[in-house]
């Protein structure tokens, strides 16, 4: 398929802007236009967006598919980038779809993981308490301890 996608680049080089994208290093914008598949081709014009959905993929077809086919095609709007908001809720809601399928796929394994991250949480808790806890005793030389003794003076 490279071989293809740079001689389309090279004959359509003024007329139509044609890039590559690699989804597993751009995960979002894979999300934003749904690519579920590799190869996807996808065209945008003017605020639409068509999927070349055809079955051959050499640079003639895939020439007249950006020059003019592409009208042919079911269009949807382009999709809007996620605000980071979005990103947050995506990452969140993706999280816990994937920790339902861990918990249906893999029971024990889910529970593993889950035991030790809590448990790995609470060692860090107590690092950082007792590291906490060492510092703010050491650091008020101000303060005077008395020593308080069990014989009864006479």
């Amino acid at each position: 398929m490279a071989p293809a996608w740079e001689r389309l680049a090279k004959e359509l080089k003024g007329v139509v802007n044609v890039a590559d994208l690699d989804a597993t290093r751009n995960p979002i914008v894979a999300k934003r236009f749904d690519i579920k598949g590799y190869p996807t081709l996808i065209f945008i014009d003017k605020g639409r967006m068509y999927v070349y959905k055809r079955g051959e993929r050499t640079t003639e077809r895939l020439a007249a598919f950006a020059t003019s086919e592409y009208q042919k095609a079911i269009s949807s709007p382009v999709p809007t980038p996620l605000t980071h908001f979005g990103i947050l809720i995506d990452f969140a809601i993706t999280g816990v779809q994937e920790a339902r399928r861990i918990y249906d796929v893999a029971f024990r394994g889910f529970f593993i993981i889950s035991s030790f991250a809590f448990l790995s949480g609470l060692v860090i808790g107590m690092i950082c308490c007792v590291i906490i806890l060492s510092k703010s005793s050491s650091s008020s030389p101000g303060v005077k301890t008395t020593k308080i003794s069990a014989r009864k003076q006479d």
